[in-house]
C-alpha cells in the first residue's frame, strides 16, 4: 500500500506537469517509471482477485467468493486506475 501511496502521489505531481507543459515522458527515468507504474497497478488488480477477506468476523478464502466481493467493490476504480491512458490516446 505505501508504493500505490507514493506512485499516486507521483501521478499527482507529474500529470499537471505534463499536461502544463506538453512534456510527456518519452524516454528516460520517467518513462520506466510509468511503465513500471501500469504494471504495478495491473498486478494489483490481479492480486485482489487472490487476497481474502473479512465477512462476519471470519475470513474467506474462496476464490469465487473473493471475485465477487472483489468485482462488487473496487474492481471497476482499481482498473480505470491501472489503464495506462497515455498509451491508449
Amino acid at each position: 500500500d505505501t508504493v500505490a501511496m507514493l506512485l499516486t502521489m507521483y501521478v499527482f505531481i507529474t500529470v499537471p506537469y505534463e499536461l502544463a507543459f506538453d512534456a510527456p515522458a518519452e524516454s528516460g527515468f520517467r518513462l520506466l517509471l510509468d511503465n513500471f507504474m501500469v504494471g504495478f497497478f495491473l498486478l494489483d488488480v490481479v492480486m485482489n482477485f487472490n487476497t481474502g477477506y473479512y465477512s462476519d468476523g471470519q475470513v474467506v478464502l474462496r476464490r469465487v467468493s473473493i471475485a465477487s466481493h472483489y468485482i462488487q467493490s473496487w474492481f471497476l476504480i482499481d482498473l480505470i486506475s491501472a489503464i495506462p491512458f497515455h498509451d491508449v490516446v
